[in-house]
């Protein structure tokens, strides 16, 4: 079950201040069953009973109707509404990673095909292979993680620079 996303200061406000609240929970084959309650309280009143008549293993959803926004909020089944409730900070955002050549680990088998292709005279694939293991490389992508260019010489042998 996915973790419920925390509530933003706004969704806060907006609970406290709904007007109406729905309860929904679904039959089966995209069919719901819903209902609109004047306050939170008889809308988690009637949820129970709701999911024992429908009886098929699901619970029954409350949302606060934002009526300026006409925005549905989930209500969180321990959301207190009179208790005050400290809305968790944004986690700020992480920066992207920049589009740097990759570094693999020493010995590591895109790092013998790189040396290989470094060779003066370069290597064949075939030997490239054989010397990964039976890793079948693709050396354009390699050489473009890198950061390299892949040629072609006249005798069949790859060369990276």
């Amino acid at each position: 079950m996915p973790k419920p996303t925390p509530l933003t200061a706004a969704d806060i406000a907006a609970i406290q201040g709904a007007k109406q609240f729905q309860t929904s929970i679904l039959i089966g084959r995209g069919k719901y069953r819903s209902a609109l309650h004047p306050s939170l309280a008889a809308a988690r009143e009637v949820a129970p009973q709701i999911e024992a008549e429908v009886n098929n293993g699901r619970h029954c959803m409350v949302h606060a109707i934002d009526r300026a926004t006409e925005k549905a909020i989930l209500v969180p089944a321990g959301f207190d509404p009179v208790a005050p409730v400290a809305a968790k900070a944004e986690k700020p955002a992480k920066p992207k990673a920049s589009a740097k050549p990759t570094k693999p680990k020493a010995g590591s088998k895109s790092d013998i095909a790189v040396k290989m292709l470094g060779r003066k005279g370069g290597a064949a694939r075939k030997a490239i292979v054989e010397a990964c293991g039976g890793w079948q490389v693709d050396l354009k992508q390699l050489c473009a993680r890198r950061g390299l260019k892949l040629k072609r010489l006249a005798d069949g042998n790859f060369i990276a620079s």
